[in-house]
């Protein structure tokens, strides 16, 4: 029962471009929240959100390189 879960979420994330069958795996390993919780958690998790970084009386962003 849980490889049939497991190979449906893999199914999923494989549907997305440029994630192939180990990195798939990957991210169901290392983020067992995928399916749980919402995009913007997700990308929080990952560290690809974009955040407001604000010190004082500046506000910006957080860029990436």
């Amino acid at each position: 029962m849980a490889h049939d879960t497991l190979n449906h979420k893999q199914k999923i994330v494989r549907s997305i471009p440029g994630i192939g069958p180990v990195m798939g795996w990957m991210l169901l390993a290392h983020m067992p929240e995928l399916g749980k919780v919402g995009d913007k958690q997700i990308a929080a998790l990952a560290g690809v959100a974009p955040f407001a970084h604000d010190s004082g009386k500046t506000t910006s962003f957080l860029s990436t390189p």
